[in-house]
């Protein structure tokens, strides 16, 4: 494996204050509250873990006819028609929505200093595998249908997600229509193997927000059969040929049961010559991003992913 060879480390004290909140919080972990119970708990955690961002950015609510309800951020003074970021956001394809990823979108937005969409997709278990994906691979088309609506420019388009989002978002670059637009794509922790059993998957197992066990219920949730995770739409990691991936930045992080599924994917990326910036947190847990009121690397990750979006569409590589 190309990847770092540190895996995991001590908690940072940020990281570690809030573990020790959420362990003060008695939640019971998302496997053990169902859907409707794993969607409040995940949208309070989330509201806690809010913050202001670092720049001025405007958010407007459209609903459009082909991808449905969708925030539009927008940094304050931005010049009109820039290229978008599409964000999709995590939750183990059973929960997350517009709101519980606001933060996250506002500060990405105004730290590339360009407009991000975020758009809902349909949720499990009510809408199990492939309704995502399956919407997912109309998003491109979709934005472009809607550009002058979205007061974007959709020549390029720029692609990123976290956990589900971003297997969704990985999905998309490997077979969407209209997926030779995307300029980039930028993978924050992302699912890639639904087989769930890599030593990661197995090793973070309990005491965190997120472990294996969680993730497997997401995940029995969520497929229809076992046998389904054979599919690339559902594990992109298992496509047969990766090689046309745009420009990714790749964010993994140690105390994380998709650590390892992430990592394969950043050496099967390189591999097959695709470039590939690689940031790992082995300090930090899965999920931190939308929790930058408490832990100051979230804003620092996303403003490394925005610089990264904006050195490629400097120079096009």
């Amino acid at each position: 494996m190309s990847g770092p060879s540190t895996l995991m480390s001590e908690l940072t004290p940020q990281m570690a204050e809030a573990m020790a909140a959420w362990s003060r919080s008695g939640a019971p972990g998302y496997a053990r509250t169902g859907a409707e119970g794993s969607r409040a708990a995940y949208r309070r955690s989330t509201a806690r873990g809010a913050w202001e961002p670092t720049y001025p950015v405007d958010a407007r609510d459209v609903d459009l006819a082909n991808l449905g309800r969708t925030r539009v951020y927008r940094p304050r003074g931005a010049r009109r028609a820039l290229t978008p970021i599409v964000y999709l956001h995590g939750g183990g394809f059973v929960m997350g929505d517009l709101e519980t990823h606001d933060s996250v979108c506002k500060e990405l937005s105004g730290a590339s200093g360009l407009p991000v969409i975020a758009v809902d997709y349909p949720l499990a278990p009510e809408h199990p595998f492939p309704a995502a994906p399956d919407f997912a691979l109309t998003v491109i088309e979709a934005v472009v249908e809607a550009a002058s609506e979205l007061d974007v420019d959709a020549d390029r388009i720029v692609l990123a997600g976290d956990s589900a989002g971003a297997c969704l978002a990985a999905v998309m670059s490997i077979g969407a229509p209209g997926r030779e637009r995307i300029a980039a794509q930028c993978l924050f922790y992302p699912a890639t193997d639904l087989h769930c059993d890599t030593a990661s998957f197995h090793e973070i197992a309990s005491g965190y927000p997120v472990t294996g066990p969680d993730g497997l219920w997401f995940t029995r949730s969520y497929l229809p059969s076992p046998d389904l995770a054979d599919d690339w739409r559902a594990s992109p990691l298992r496509a047969g040929s990766l090689a046309m991936s745009p420009p990714t930045f790749l964010l993994t992080v140690g105390h994380d049961p998709l650590r390892d599924e992430g990592l394969a994917l950043g050496d099967r990326l390189e591999d097959e010559g695709v470039r590939v910036v690689r940031r790992h947190m082995p300090a930090h847990v899965h999920g931190f991003l939308t929790n930058g009121a408490a832990v100051p690397e979230a804003r620092t990750e996303l403003a490394f992913a925005a610089g990264f979006v904006r050195g490629v569409l400097l120079t096009g590589a």
